[in-house]
């Protein structure tokens, strides 16, 4: 093998590690994000509790700190992480897909996790740190393979008819 192709090949080996440690940074910013607006408006639901449900409230927080953070997250990953800037439009239905299942489940255990007694930030970093493992393997494996397969694969010369007229 020789030295260009050798490198070439760490690089690929390289890929994933970069992509997951690029993911990691843009969850923390997301993150950083939902977090943020989630604890702003628990404690706005806190001040309202005689009108609304605080269990209501946090359900609400958590739907809405979801769709800025997943927002975020997609265009940001889209970008940075998985250079699939093709076919957005495919690839945040798929993510909004995902959020639609978890983001549910997630409220229903914050509730739960408060209900039991503990602290309701915690109960969204907890939340959090499962849904960025989630998150990941679903971009990683699903959506951007997808996207790339749909959109950016190119065909095997061997596979493709030879329409040249031309004889060699």
């Amino acid at each position: 093998m020789t030295e260009e192709k050798q490198s070439l090949s760490e690089n690929e080996e390289q890929k994933p590690k970069r992509n997951f440690w690029k993911f990691l940074l843009v969850s923390c910013i997301t993150g950083t994000v939902g977090l943020g607006s989630f604890a702003l408006l628990v404690s706005a639901f806190e001040n309202i509790q005689n009108i609304i449900n605080y269990d209501v409230g946090i359900v609400i927080a958590e739907y809405l700190s979801v769709i800025w953070s997943c927002t975020c997250s997609f265009v940001l990953n889209s970008k940075f992480t998985f250079k699939g800037r093709k076919a957005r439009r495919m690839g945040i239905f798929l993510y909004l897909a995902f959020y639609f299942i978890t983001t549910p489940l997630g409220s229903w255990m914050i509730v739960a996790l408060n209900n039991a007694g503990v602290y309701i930030i915690f109960c969204k970093i907890i939340k959090m740190t499962i849904n960025v493992v989630l998150d990941y393997l679903y971009c990683r494996y699903f959506i951007f393979a997808v996207i790339k397969k749909r959109y950016d694969e190119t065909p095997i010369p061997e596979s493709t008819p030879n329409f040249d007229l031309k004889k060699n």
